[in-house]
């Protein structure tokens, strides 16, 4: 009987079936597939910056990396939050600049720093630091995180004069002001009144800071129009001294006032304009601010009032200070944050495209645990907590978190990807989990050595990425007790890979543009992973392949023979390959066969000798490379005799690209079979 089970079950006799190198696969270290099904080494890593012969350039911490292409994909943008700073690349003829310092440089992070592009700008947190925006040219603080300063206000002064109460202080005859009992033409009265004001910032792409604190109430008093025998609509009114009667005409125009805002505060770098609002006579309606007048400047300082209350009719809402936040996204238009400092489980959206927060625009997620990823996909909005998943719906204008999936949380929300297939694929507490057409489970086929892996060390480092040229998502996670991402898992949608770049990383980010580079950030150098340099020799690393265990019989009642293994491969280095044979399911790494060659057909010919591959100093002209590479088939005699399951193992430090295996098997009770061709 066999000490483990047989996973899979193959055709005896001799080999009439070809195998993708996917099939049966129970490890593959470094090798992707190409679109032709074939399986091959990866390549890199190469330094971003090439060398000019200063050296690389310097790096300290990576705390995260992001690309995209604004401006209609005329500009790109490369930020990399190193220590205590951000850099930016805008493009290789603008080289890198620091467009931020200052920034917490705290490697214990319990998660990378968090980028999105929103509105044609790139929004920044880390969760300690105020948010930044950076729109290509300039950082600036996300939005405000402070409300101006409370403007003064004149209106009329005290007055004890019975007659004519509203003539003192900034009481230039004006608009404001309630009129009551309208009998004809201009006779009436001025009811008493009271207004408050506010003033908000405004940046250029429409973002508004808090309200300033309510100014306190400009009061207007009762005033009638006078009617007198020898002149309707005058009065009499004593002058200064009460010495004489002087005689005055006053009409309804005369007793609605103006009043003047001053003091208005100058917003922080980045404001355009400052927006004043006024309540309606508070006396008869609520308190509300509605828009008055956007003076489009960070300049001027004063503001006349002459507008009648029935012409405000725009109310404001009270809106936030732009909070510290861990995670974030886009959906519809409006930007999305959670996990603030001062709640971790709730969660505001915006107004559309502007990174201004109303106070009723959040909701909370769940009952304690903190949100831990967000993301926009099939036109839903969906949050995570490390136990569960919430889809964020709207109850009259309200946003609501209502329970989507529990159990299969998130902890790591930089493993939050939309990968090429349709799906979102992130890490939980018990491995990888995927989204796809409306339901969320774990994704399959299961590798649970590999997925308790996953979740231990520091799990919140973990960052996924879409490999757009392999087609797979990555997710990189540190080893077990660490925080730096030295390992890699690929997934494809049907089946895992492992990679090891050589190379300790901090952060990860796929480019946006046609390039379509990994790049990632560790051990002070900016790499990109899917490239190599001739100038740069990559970290030596193991390519291998190992099959799962294989027989003739799911039941294991029929043991056989294994007289030939069959390889194929595509032209490539001519790398030392050794072939590694294993039987009857033995924990043990020791193989019971074990060959060494060289993956390269008979007419093999060096790519540095071959005028079809051309050379570093010529080229055939008329001559593709691309053809020169041809497939070939190599077999090997290994007789594993009176097994019942087998598996075997290729391993090299070289490039090599297989295109399908095939085995020879007999069963025990039909006698040997003689192979057709020779063996090596």
């Amino acid at each position: 009987m066999p000490r483990t089970p047989v996973d899979a079950v193959l055709p005896f006799g001799e080999s009439d079936k070809v195998f993708a190198p996917g099939d049966y696969a129970r490890e593959i270290l470094n090798f992707y597939v190409d679109m032709d099904g074939t399986l091959r080494s990866i390549s890199g890593v190469a330094p971003y910056v090439p060398d000019y012969g200063d050296g690389y350039p310097g790096y300290g911490n990576f705390h995260g990396i992001f690309h995209t292409v604004v401006e209609n994909g005329t500009r790109d943008i490369l930020l990399v939050r190193n220590g205590s700073e951000m850099w930016a690349q805008a493009g290789w003829d603008h080289g890198w600049e620091v467009v931020a310092t200052g920034l917490s440089d705290d490697p214990g992070a319990k998660y990378p720093d968090l980028f999105f592009e929103f509105n044609g700008r790139v929004v920044w947190s880390n969760g300690v630091d105020n948010p930044r925006v950076y729109d290509g040219y300039v950082v600036v603080t996300m939005g405000y995180n402070y409300p101006p300063g409370t403007p003064t206000i004149y209106g009329p002064g005290p007055d004890n004069d019975p007659v004519y109460r509203n003539g003192k202080g900034f009481s230039h005859p004006g608009r404001i002001g309630t009129v009551g009992d309208m009998l004809s033409g201009q006779d009436g009265s001025l009811l008493a009144g009271q207004w408050i004001y506010w003033v908000q910032f405004e940046d250029l792409k429409g973002d508004l800071s808090p309200l300033s604190a309510a100014t306190s109430p400009v009061i207007l008093r009762t005033e009638r129009t006078a009617t007198i025998a020898d002149d309707p609509g005058a009065i009499w009114r004593k002058d200064a001294n009460a010495v004489k009667l002087t005689h005055h005409s006053v009409v309804l125009d005369d007793l609605t006032r103006q009043f003047l805002v001053t003091d208005i505060d100058r917003g922080p770098e980045g404001t355009v304009a400052r927006r004043v609002y006024r309540s309606k006579d508070l006396n008869r309606n609520p308190r509300q601010p509605y828009l008055l007048t956007r003076i489009p400047d960070n300049v001027t300082r004063s503001y006349p009032d002459n507008i009648s209350d029935s012409s405000l009719i725009l109310p404001e809402g009270s809106t936030l200070p732009a909070p510290t936040f861990k995670v974030g996204c886009v959906h519809q238009g409006r930007a999305v944050i959670g996990n603030t400092s001062s709640v971790p489980n709730i969660v505001h959206i915006s107004r559309p495209n502007t990174l201004t927060f109303d106070e009723d625009a959040w909701c909370l997620v769940g009952d304690g645990p903190e949100v831990t990823g967000a993301a926009s996909y099939g036109g839903e909005l969906y949050v995570w907590t490390t136990t569960s998943v919430y889809k964020i719906q709207f109850v009259s204008g309200a946003p609501v978190a209502v329970l989507f999936s529990n159990a299969m949380g998130c902890v790591a929300p930089r493993s939050i990807t939309a990968t090429g297939w349709g799906s979102l694929v992130w890490l939980g507490q018990s491995g990888l989990y995927e989204l796809s057409g409306g339901t969320v489970g774990p994704v399959k086929p299961s590798k649970a050595t590999t997925m308790t892996r996953l979740a231990s060390g520091a799990p919140g480092r973990a960052q996924g990425v879409w490999d757009a040229d392999a087609k797979e998502y990555l997710l990189f996670y540190p080893r077990v007790g660490g925080r730096i991402c030295d390992r890699v898992l690929a997934y494809d949608g049907e089946s895992f890979r492992e990679r090891d770049y050589g190379v300790d990383f901090q952060a990860i980010t796929a480019t946006r543009d046609t390039r379509r580079l990994l790049l990632g950030g560790g051990e002070s150098n900016l790499f990109a992973l899917n490239r190599e340099s001739a100038s740069f020799t990559a970290p030596q690393r193991t390519y291998k392949y190992r099959t799962t265990w294989m027989g003739i019989d799911p039941l294991k009642r029929r043991r056989f023979s294994c007289n030939t293994i069959y390889l194929g491969f595509v032209e490539y280095e001519g790398a030392s390959v050794t072939l590694k044979a294993f039987i009857n399911g033995r924990k043990s790494q020791n193989p019971v066969w074990e060959k060494t060659f060289i993956a390269r057909p008979d007419d093999w010919i060096a790519p540095a000798s071959n005028p079809a591959w051309g050379t570093l100093a010529t080229a055939s002209i008329g001559v593709s490379p691309l053809s020169a590479p041809k497939t070939f088939w190599l077999r090997y005699d290994c007789n594993l005799r009176n097994v019942d399951c087998f598996s075997f193992e290729l391993e090299s430090t070289g490039k090599v690209a297989l295109i399908g295996w095939g085995a020879d098997l007999v069963p025990l009770d039909q006698g040997p079979r003689t192979s057709r061709t020779g063996s090596q």
